[in-house]
């Protein structure tokens, strides 16, 4: 309440209290419906700020972000930069990958971190692998079988090669793991890029014919303007033996700069995402 050093009559001053009275109960509304909107966002993963984010379109969205869902409990240790997320068979696990430290540009090397994981469907880390074999882990994929297949999309750079020695024969490849982390293929030659059935460059994703098992593999990751830009679907059966290339390098039908992302959909085709 608040008193007035002024005279004034009795029903000038109920008025002024009543108004004072509702003044006060208009703003601990406000402040309490503030506080509920940002406790809302907050528990929808937001802040008060997104919700003001209008949308971009009219149609509906059935979903909502949950932040820091997934951690790294195995490890004790925060999230490196993420590129890679996938669904296990039983369509409630998740597999991801990370690059063993925070940032876009750092990766594995010099650490033991593992980079793959998969966590239940309430986001509890189960088990993790990987360590001390990639440079900067990319794209992951779960085949019909539950295998887990993994690229690791650059290798060292000659910075790299002096800062961490003995670190020059990783990365270029794609690996294939068993759910509890076991290798049982590696395509591609590790540290060196170059051009299927020997090598590999930089390959960012990776995706299995449901019907066949034949693995398809996008590359590479070369800035679009290195004059050596590799852009290909590199094709190999279920036994690692290789194919066939599908596309080339360029900009007309067909072509590829940098293809980022495959998938396959119900009728059997295949997506590239050509970045």
């Amino acid at each position: 309440m608040f008193k007035f050093a002024i005279h004034m009559s009795r029903s000038t001053e109920m008025t002024i209290s009543i108004v004072l009275r509702l003044a006060c109960a208009l703003a601990i509304v406000v402040s309490i419906t503030a506080q509920r909107t940002s406790v809302q966002a907050q528990q929808r993963g937001g802040t008060a700020e997104t919700e003001k984010v209008q949308p971009v379109n009219s149609g509906p969205n059935p979903y909502r972000v949950i932040r820091d869902w997934a951690q790294l409990t195995l490890e004790k240790r925060p999230w490196g930069g993420s590129n890679g997320v996938a669904i296990d068979r039983d369509g409630k696990s998740v597999w991801a990958t990370d690059r063993c430290s925070p940032g876009i540009a750092p990766g594995c090397l010099g650490t033991k971190a593992n980079p793959v994981h998969l966590f239940d469907e309430t986001g509890k880390e189960i088990r993790s692998f990987g360590g001390g074999m990639f440079v900067w882990p990319h794209g992951i994929h779960v085949d019909r079988d539950g295998n887990v297949w993994v690229t690791d999309a650059r290798v060292a750079t000659a910075e790299e090669r002096i800062k961490f020695p003995g670190e020059d024969k990783k990365g270029s490849v794609v690996v294939k793991f068993s759910p509890d982390g076991k290798v049982l293929m590696t395509l591609g030659r590790p540290g060196v890029k170059g051009d299927p059935p020997d090598a590999l460059t930089e390959p960012n994703d990776v995706i299995t014919d449901p019907s066949n098992g034949d693995v398809y593999v996008a590359e590479s990751h070369t800035n679009v303007e290195d004059p050596n830009l590799v852009g290909r679907i590199s094709v190999f059966d279920r036994n690692g033996k290789f194919l066939r290339v599908i596309g080339k390098t360029g900009t007309g039908p067909g072509e590829f700069r940098t293809p980022h992302a495959i998938e396959f959909d119900s009728q059997g085709r295949l997506i590239v995402a050509d970045r």
